[in-house]
C-alpha cells in the first residue's frame, strides 16, 4: 500500500510552493491578499521553478510518510 509517485509529486510540489509562497508574503494569510498581490506572488513563484521543485524532492518523504499515516488510520 503505497503512494502513486506522480501524485506524491503533485502533492511535494504544491506543499513547497504553498511554504514558498508564506515566505514571501512573510506569513500573511493567500486569502487575505489582493488579487493583485496574489497574481504577482504567483508570477514569481513561476520564476523560481528551479527552487520549488529542489524544495518539493526534499518535502516528499515526509509527505509520503504523512499520507501512509493517515492511510492507516
Amino acid at each position: 500500500m503505497s503512494l502513486n509517485p506522480s501524485i506524491a509529486g503533485k502533492r511535494s510540489r504544491k506543499a513547497a510552493r504553498r511554504a514558498m509562497a508564506k515566505k514571501l508574503t512573510q506569513g500573511i494569510a493567500k486569502r487575505d491578499l489582493t488579487p493583485s498581490r496574489k497574481k504577482e506572488i504567483e508570477a514569481r513563484l513561476d520564476k523560481m521553478k528551479g527552487r520549488v521543485n529542489r524544495m518539493a524532492k526534499k518535502l516528499l518523504p515526509t509527505l509520503r510518510r504523512a499520507e501512509m499515516g493517515k492511510k492507516r488510520g
